[in-house]
C-alpha cells in the first residue's frame, strides 16, 4: 500500500482516511460530498462513483477477513489480492513468459 495515498490528501471533508499501520484507506459515505476528487487522483482506479447518491465508493477490503470475500468467491480467479509490488512482479513474469513463448521456434 502506498505510504501517503493521494486520495486522502485531496478529500476536502476527510471522508477518506489511511490507517497509519496497515496503510489501508477507508471511506466514510456520511462525510463524502461527491466531489470525486479522490477518484481523479487514485493511482489504482479503485474509487468509483455512485452518481445517484452523489458519493464516492471504494472497497473496504472486508475488515476482519484475510482475503476479501469477492476475491475468495470469484469462480474464475479473475480477482487477486496482492501487494502492488508483488502484483507488478507477477505481471512482469507473465509478460516475459508470453513473449518467450511467442519467440519459440522463430529464427533470430
Amino acid at each position: 500500500m502506498e505510504k501517503n495515498a493521494p486520495c486522502t490528501t485531496v478529500c476536502p471533508t476527510k471522508a477518506l482516511k489511511q490507517d497509519e499501520v496497515t496503510r489501508v484507506v477507508t471511506h466514510s459515505t456520511d462525510l463524502c460530498i461527491g466531489c470525486w476528487a479522490c477518484s481523479m487522483v487514485c493511482n489504482y482506479g479503485v474509487i468509483g462513483r455512485q452518481k445517484e447518491a452523489r458519493v464516492a465508493v471504494k472497497c473496504d477490503l472486508c475488515p476482519g477477513r484475510e482475503i476479501p470475500a469477492c476475491v475468495e468467491a470469484c469462480p474464475t480467479n479473475a480477482l487477486v489480492f496482492l501487494e502492488v509490488k508483488k502484483l507488478s512482479g507477477v505481471k512482469r513474469t507473465e509478460a516475459a513468459l508470453k513473449l518467450a513463448r511467442g519467440m519459440q521456434g522463430k529464427a533470430l
